[in-house]
C-alpha cells in the first residue's frame, strides 16, 4: 500500500546554498553563518518519478524557517503540502557558513515505509532561493519510489 502523504513530494531534507554576494559578506572577515529565518512563499514545479508510484503534483504554498538559538533551525511547511503525518512537514537544521542543512526521517504507514526528502536552493537574490528537490520512500521490504522536483522560495 502506497499512502497517500506520497501524492505530493515532500522536503524532509532541504540544502540550501546562499550566495556570500547576496547576503553581503566581506570575504575578508571570513564567510557567516546564513540565516535563512522568516516566512517564504515556495513553488513547486517540474515533478517527475521513477518506479511503479503515483505522480508527484506540481504546487505552491508557504513556509516558515524558525532560528530555534544556537545555529538550530526549524524548517515548517504551513500550507500546500500535504503532510499525513504532520511530522512530514517539519524539518530540522543549521548553516555551516552560506550551506543550510535541514533534514527528517518520517515513519508514513502501518508497514513501516519511510520518506525522506531533500532539496538543493541556491540564492539568488535576498528574497530569492531556487533549486532542485527529490523525495523517496522505502517499504521494509525493499520497494522504493523516487520523485524529483525543481523548487523555488521567494518572500
Amino acid at each position: 500500500m502506497i499512502p497517500k502523504i506520497l501524492a505530493l513530494p515532500l522536503i524532509l531534507l532541504t540544502i540550501v546554498t546562499l550566495s556570500a554576494t547576496a547576503l553581503g559578506d566581506d570575504s575578508e572577515q571570513g564567510t557567516a553563518d546564513a540565516n535563512p529565518s522568516g516566512n517564504w512563499n515556495f513553488s513547486l514545479y517540474e515533478s517527475a518519478v521513477t518506479g511503479m508510484c503515483p505522480m508527484g503534483q506540481d504546487g505552491s504554498g508557504t513556509l516558515t524557517i524558525l532560528d530555534q538559538g544556537g545555529g538550530a533551525l526549524t524548517l515548517q511547511y504551513v500550507t500546500g503540502m500535504q503532510c499525513d503525518p504532520s511530522d512530514v512537514c517539519v524539518l530540522f537544521g543549521a548553516c555551516d557558513g552560506n550551506l543550510c542543512a535541514f533534514s527528517t526521517e518520517v515513519t508514513v504507514d502501518d508497514e513501516g515505509g519511510k520518506v525522506t526528502n531533500s532539496a538543493e536552493l541556491t540564492l539568488v537574490a535576498p528574497n530569492h532561493l531556487e533549486g532542485v528537490g527529490s523525495s523517496v520512500y522505502q517499504h521494509p521490504q525493499g520497494f522504493t519510489c523516487s520523485w524529483s522536483y525543481m523548487l523555488t522560495l521567494s518572500r
